[in-house]
C-alpha cells in the first residue's frame, strides 16, 4: 500500500523539477541603450493588471545602457521623459 503515495510523491517531485527547468530556461538578460534624444525610463508591465513597475532608477540618459534580468514573455513600455528645465 506504502508503493502508491510513494508514485506520486515521485511523480510531484519530477513535475516540480520541470518547472523549475522551464522556468530558468525562459530567463534572460537585457541590454537597453537610449538612442532616443531624450531621457527614458523603463516600466515591466503586470500580465494581469496591466500596473506599471518602474524598472529604470534613475532614468536612463541619451547614450546611456541599461542591463535588466526578465523572462520570455515579459512586456516593457518605454516612456520618453520631458527635458529637465534649468
Amino acid at each position: 500500500m506504502m508503493k502508491q503515495p510513494l508514485k506520486l510523491i515521485s511523480f510531484l517531485l519530477l513535475l516540480l523539477q520541470v518547472g523549475v527547468s522551464t522556468a530558468a530556461d525562459s530567463a534572460r538578460s537585457i541590454q537597453i541603450m537610449n538612442e532616443s534624444t531624450r531621457r527614458v525610463d523603463i516600466h515591466w508591465v503586470h500580465p494581469d493588471t496591466g500596473e506599471m513597475v518602474l524598472q529604470s532608477t534613475p532614468d536612463i540618459l541619451h547614450g546611456a545602457s541599461f542591463a535588466l534580468n526578465s523572462y520570455v514573455g515579459h512586456t516593457f513600455q518605454v516612456r520618453e521623459l520631458p527635458a529637465k528645465k534649468s
